[in-house]
């Protein structure tokens, strides 16, 4: 799944891949903890 953070604009700055065995919804706000970067990009895992 990917994401993005709310500062982040579409157009301009890079995406967050989030990984999670579970499944979310569209639209669904999720908490975070940014876990790797890949050049413009953030890999995060949901916290709970």
């Amino acid at each position: 799944m990917y994401g993005r953070t709310y500062m982040d604009v579409p157009e301009e700055d890079g995406v967050v891949f989030i990984k999670s065995d579970k499944e979310i919804a569209l639209g669904d706000f999720v908490k975070c903890k940014i876990i790797d970067v890949k050049d413009y990009d953030l890999i995060a895992e949901i916290i709970l």
